[in-house]
């Protein structure tokens, strides 16, 4: 009986998916879903305005080396961290403007999700499915939930996201760069961004060495991008004397994250309930 009913609810999604506007409304259906059971802290909008001040700040003075900020806090760590004040300072946005176009980006990230899923397995079931357990990850919510800090995780998470969507070298490099400059902790997740174009473009479907180390324009894009970020964050600690504070930000206090308390659970529990998946295919893989 509860396979019967699985099954029939499988046959109602891929019914349902062959409607035009099926990714939009499942979007827009899984956000609300998403928000009723992990509703943003409007309650502490009015007293965190200051956490904005920074951001608004930046976008005014891009070069700004922040050092009146004391070094510990991560209001400190946005010297580099310029794409967000670029929107912020094109599109003249203010502390709610970039809470509403922060909602659009996390509006984009679910609906690529779901693009990206589909385009993988081919299977619009598995791709709602997808969809639908990334809403409830910390990555698919932030851009919805985040209104008292000024992190831009949700958009970092969406640039990267697209950046392995895109094949195309300017497309790809664009997007690699905008999640270099949002966080540099993105930039160090570009090398997986190569890694998984190199991997969707191997057509034999197996594990072949040559293949991945034959770079593809679309991982030559991604190393174009990181180039370019590093050389430009060094022009402009040179020209301006910009630098990343370490306070609170170094292999000491990683090692002490991994290693000591925690025993490194925010290593292997980013993706929560995926962690059956990931574990199940590796399992049927091997």
């Amino acid at each position: 009986m509860i396979n019967s009913g699985i099954g029939n609810f499988f046959l109602w999604i891929e019914r349902k998916s062959a409607r035009k506007y099926y990714p939009i409304c499942l979007t827009l259906f899984l956000i609300a879903i998403s928000l009723f059971f992990a509703f943003p802290r409007y309650d502490l909008y009015p007293n965190t305005a200051s956490n904005w001040d920074v951001a608004l700040f930046k976008a005014k003075d891009l070069t700004n080396n922040l050092t009146f900020i004391s070094p510990d806090s991560y209001l400190a760590k946005k010297v580099f961290r310029l794409a967000p004040e670029l929107f912020i300072r094109f599109l003249h946005l203010n502390r709610p403007g970039i809470l509403i176009f922060q909602a659009i980006l996390g509006f984009f990230f679910i609906l690529f999700s779901y693009k990206l899923a589909k385009r993988i397995t081919n299977d619009v079931v598995s791709a709602t499915l997808f969809a639908a357990g990334i809403v409830f990850l910390y990555c698919g919510r932030t851009c919805f939930t985040e209104v008292t800090y000024s992190w831009f995780d949700g958009w970092a998470y969406l640039f990267l996201l697209l950046a392995i969507y895109y094949r195309n070298f300017f497309a790809v490099f664009l997007f690699a760069s905008l999640a270099a400059w949002t966080d540099e902790r993105a930039f160090i997740a570009l090398p997986i961004a190569i890694l998984f174009h190199q991997v969707v473009t191997n057509k034999t479907n197996k594990f072949e060495l040559k293949s991945l180390i034959t770079l593809n324009i679309s991982a030559l894009a991604i190393i174009a991008a990181m180039a370019g970020y590093l050389g430009l964050r060094y022009y402009l600690s040179v020209a301006y004397g910009m630098k990343t504070p370490s306070g609170l930000a170094n292999l000491s206090v990683m090692s002490k994250n991994v290693f000591k308390g925690s025993f490194g659970f925010g290593i292997y529990t980013f993706l929560e309930g995926f962690l059956v998946v990931v574990t199940g295919s590796i399992v049927l893989r091997y």
